[in-house]
């Protein structure tokens, strides 16, 4: 009888090899790496757009407000800066069911901890006025409710970096 070798096809072992699995691991890395910010992109577009829900949200609230109060309401434009007025989500609170967190953008770090609202109020411009009063000088479409305290979405000048709320609710990004 003939000894078999080692080397033979009886005993041959499928597996990898050191040098093998250190491309795989290589190959898989580079390709994490290539979607992470795929996802940070995706993960930050459904930040902005849970955002402008929230503002189409307050948008119907004001509708409603206006509708029964015949006026916009007098809020303060930062609860800050005017602590003597209510802030927009107390005024409004009941026609948005009393849901604070529908006054904070979720790419808001920093101002509603703060402010406790992530929107500013075009106090100035519009509180206390009328639909009517505030066509004299252009349509409700062009005229800003309320909007981010800050460019939450991007940097100051870069499209989709802020959301609007409109005088007729419509809401947009800039």
């Amino acid at each position: 009888m003939r000894a078999r070798s080692r080397r033979g096809p009886a005993n041959a072992h499928s597996a990898f090899t050191l040098v093998e699995l250190l491309i795989v691991i290589v190959v898989i890395g580079v390709l994490v790496s290539l979607l992470l910010p795929a996802v940070n992109a995706v993960r930050e577009t459904a930040r902005r757009t849970h955002c402008l829900s929230n503002l189409r949200q307050i948008g119907l609230a004001m509708e409603q407000y206006v509708d029964i109060h015949k006026r916009f309401p007098l809020a303060a434009q930062l609860p800050s800066v005017t602590p003597d007025k209510p802030d927009l989500a107390d005024v409004l609170g009941g026609f948005a069911e009393n849901n604070r967190e529908l006054f904070a953008c979720p790419s808001d770090r920093e101002f509603f901890a703060a402010e406790g609202i992530s929107y500013e109020y075009s106090a100035i411009r519009v509180a206390g006025k009328t639909r009517k009063e505030l066509t004299k000088r252009r349509p409700l479409k062009q005229i800003w409710v309320a909007f981010d305290f800050d460019h939450f979405h991007g940097p100051s000048g870069a499209e989709g970096a802020r959301n609007v709320l409109f005088a007729d609710a419509h809401v947009e990004s800039f």
